[in-house]
């Protein structure tokens, strides 16, 4: 899947502000026993399990929802791109 490779950084950045990693792991490549793998996952369900969260339609934890809501449409995005660059790896 495509990328962009300024919005994947800017998306790791946003992964780690936002504390994603805390049960994602650095990467999003981890587990951590808490959360599921995001590094690699297709753009299109990730976009729609946000979307979705952010609406109150998915569940997710109290402390990812949170997390996804206090992010813009930009972060968002940005990381979608830090989750796709990693599909290889």
């Amino acid at each position: 899947q495509d990328y962009d490779p300024e919005r994947a950084g800017a998306g790791r950045e946003t992964h780690a502000r936002a504390g994603c990693a805390m049960c994602h792991g650095e990467q999003g490549r981890e587990t951590m026993g808490l959360g599921c793998r995001l590094a690699g996952q297709w753009t299109p369900y990730l976009s729609r399990a946000f979307a979705e969260i952010r609406a109150g339609d998915r569940y997710a934890p109290e402390i990812m929802s949170e997390a996804i809501r206090s992010l813009n449409d930009e972060e968002i995005q940005e990381l979608l791109h830090f989750y796709a660059r990693q599909q290889d790896r």
